[in-house]
């Protein structure tokens, strides 16, 4: 039986929701076609930490690639970077069945740091349309994003604070429709170009 191409582990609904949606981008990607499973951790990032490497040992023998990503913040291995954490995780999948066919991406703070680089998507998505100041401005407002800053300096907290203001809870189907829309030319985000960069050198595009 062949391999599928790909396995992730996410941390969290949200997460599997933002990397569904973006795996279903491949042009946008800069990558091929790619047959792709993302399972979500009901354990959160700090599972993900811990036992990831074990978790998805049992999906070696029937996947080519797999990554493993979850935040950094919360992850319970704050005290180190989030390189550190990677290249600690990268080694343990070495040693497994996995080789060098797997990775880790630590996201710094946490996932919402990229959805504000489509943040005229979150306007629309969290129908903040028709107000007299975009959320960018109502947030500098409200001290959550600095001056000259390009995304809030917490973007979990700005985000939430979006949403209460807009009396909507925090749905996956919010990150899913913003990650839908949002440019993956433009995000700068450290943790998503290490994303990029690694599906790109496993998934290159097919010649035309």
């Amino acid at each position: 039986m062949s391999r599928k191409d790909l396995v992730v582990l996410a941390a969290d609904r949200d997460m599997r929701a933002v990397l569904e949606q973006v795996l279903n981008r491949p042009k946008a990607l800069g990558i091929r076609a790619v047959d792709a499973m993302v399972l979500a951790d009901h354990r959160h990032d700090p599972a993900c930490a811990r036992e990831g490497v074990r978790v998805l040992a049992e999906y070696a023998k029937d996947f080519n690639h797999a990554l493993l990503v979850f935040d950094h913040e919360g992850s319970g291995r704050e005290r180190e970077s989030p390189t550190e954490i990677e290249a600690s995780l990268d080694a343990a999948f070495e040693r497994s069945d996995w080789d060098r066919r797997a990775r880790t991406v630590v996201v710094s703070p946490e996932l919402e740091v990229w959805l504000w680089g489509g943040s005229p998507h979150v306007d629309s998505v969290m129908g903040w349309t028709d107000r007299a100041t975009s959320v960018r401005q109502w947030l500098a407002n409200e001290g959550w994003w600095p001056q000259g800053a390009p995304k809030p300096g917490r973007p979990k907290e700005a985000f939430r604070s979006v949403a209460r203001e807009m009396r909507t809870p925090v749905r996956s189907r919010s990150f899913e429709e913003i990650a839908r829309r949002m440019s993956l030319h433009r995000c700068t985000d450290r943790a998503f170009l290490r994303l990029r960069e690694t599906l790109q050198q496993w998934f290159p595009p097919e010649a035309p």
